[in-house]
């Protein structure tokens, strides 16, 4: 029993850090790819940004950066913003689960 907690423990960490590097990873293309669409420095986007109120974008800002996206290969339906992501750590989130 002991050995399989330990085992479980050290899998649970090894997703974890997993997790963490696709966060990371994930995020840091987001940024970029805003920065494009928005005219501004990556680091200026922030993980708990929301698109509307902190990033001001709108529905063609928004699908620019949705287009821009689908073209990187990722496949974002523009229905996910009036969902389920209003903020850039979400979309990372929603990156991360539907890999």
């Amino acid at each position: 029993m002991e050995s399989w907690v330990l085992f479980t423990k050290n899998q649970t960490k090894k997703n974890k850090m997993r997790d963490e590097k696709k966060n990371k990873k994930y995020f840091d293309i987001i940024r970029v790819l805003l920065s494009q669409v928005l005219g501004t420095d990556y680091t200026d986007i922030q993980v708990e940004d929301s698109f509307i109120e902190d990033l001001h974008m709108g529905p063609a800002e928004i699908a620019d950066f949705i287009q821009l996206m689908n073209e990187k290969g990722f496949n974002i339906d523009e229905n996910i913003f009036n969902e389920e992501v209003e903020t850039v750590g979400e979309l990372v989130e929603y990156l991360v689960d539907n890999e």
